[in-house]
């Protein structure tokens, strides 16, 4: 069982680092059913300061963030929504610190999905 377990973490590690690059390209459905290639068009970066985290966008974000962060197995920390403010920075309060390891960030914008690492 907790090798199944660990397996099950790998594999979620592995497809949500796939999609680490912000400009990588998603395939969406579009009214056809047919697809169509989406490019997610803001690059970030991220770390985590004492009990939150923060993100900074290249440019103005101007729609709804979609934020989750999962740790390396799976688990989800944290599930927020954060309203458009106009800025390019992103504070997230955490409920508790993150001990120190790999986690990954998941951000959704337009319906446009991207993960990338961060390191505590």
């Amino acid at each position: 069982m907790k090798q199944t377990k660990h397996i099950i973490a790998a594999l979620f590690l592995t497809v949500l680092l796939a999609t680490q690059q912000a400009t990588a390209n998603y395939e969406l459905p579009n009214q056809q059913n047919q697809i169509e290639t989406a490019t997610f068009l803001y690059d970030f970066t991220a770390f985590v300061n004492g009990q939150q985290l923060q993100i900074d966008f290249d440019s103005v974000i101007t729609n709804e963030i979609e934020v989750e962060l999962y740790d390396v197995t799976g688990k989800k920390i944290t599930a927020k929504k954060i309203a458009s403010d106009n800025s390019t920075s992103k504070i997230i309060d955490l409920d508790q610190p993150l001990k120190k390891g790999l986690y990954i960030l998941k951000i959704k914008i337009n319906n446009k999905v991207v993960a990338k690492k961060v390191q505590t």
